[in-house]
């Protein structure tokens, strides 16, 4: 049995009867090719496949970017296409946060070949306790279970990445505040400044948190350090590079 990476997906390759070593040389092979061996010599063949997301989410929220740029070299001043800038731009913030939730899940549901030192059981327990935890402990348990260092969390990379989170958290649980008595609005605002251009569309004097974070800018931002954050989780972990693969598909 083994899993084959196919783009997006997964195969998992069964042959009942076939020696270990033969059913992994039939892994690369086209599914419809197995299935016909398998029959040939009288084998019982079963291919399964599994949807992966990390990557689809990074690339859809490129398109939303690309998107956004174009709103912005259409428009200018303030007009009814601020709403499809802030559609596009929102859809890049919370595509990177799935995007991150989604790789260190694909992680641990391959936890037979990823921790191949740590019991089944025992990573599966610790992954449902961490279920609920902090995108960046989830990442840093797997770097443990691998006896890896965990992050610098002074570094920047690592600090966008908090940033990050903390915006896309502000946006899903968006709290009003008047102006000229913001207090979570200006605290946020004050930690984003200087990391990005604000959007075209609103005063140059706006605060960066609720408006002035909607631009094409942010969005290179953003996903520029997601593919940053997963390529040093990548090399801290000493895993097979994902992002390697896809990066000719990463374009902002």
């Amino acid at each position: 049995m083994r899993l084959q990476p196919t783009g997006h997906s997964q195969r998992k390759i069964c042959c009942a009867g076939q020696p270990a070593a033969e059913t992994r040389r039939w892994a690369i092979l086209d599914h419809h090719v197995i299935m016909m061996r398998a029959m040939f010599y009288g084998l019982n063949a079963e291919v399964k496949t599994r949807d992966n997301y990390s990557i689809p989410h990074l690339i859809s929220a490129c398109h939303f970017a690309r998107a956004l740029k174009e709103v912005e070299q259409r428009h200018s001043g303030w007009g009814e296409h601020w709403n499809l800038a802030l559609a596009n731009a929102s859809a890049v913030q919370m595509l990177v946060i799935a995007s991150l939730e989604s790789y260190i899940n694909e992680v641990f549901v391959d936890a037979h070949s990823h921790f191949p030192t740590v019991s089944e059981p025992l990573v599966r327990k610790l992954s449902e306790a961490f279920d609920r935890k902090a995108i960046l402990e989830k990442y840093e348990l797997a770097l443990l279970l691998r006896d890896c260092s965990i992050f610098d969390r002074a570094d920047e990379v690592i600090t966008d990445i908090q940033l990050i989170l903390s915006l896309r958290n502000s946006l899903v649980h968006f709290k009003p505040e008047w102006t000229g008595s913001e207090k979570r609005h200006k605290e946020l605002s004050k930690n984003l400044r200087g990391k990005f251009s604000l959007s075209p569309f609103v005063p140059s004097t706006s605060s960066v948190f609720p408006r002035g974070w909607a631009s094409y800018s942010c969005c290179k931002w953003s996903i520029n350090a997601a593919i940053s954050f997963l390529e040093q989780f990548e090399r801290r972990s000493k895993l097979p590079s994902t992002m390697d693969a896809f990066k000719n598909k990463l374009v902002i």
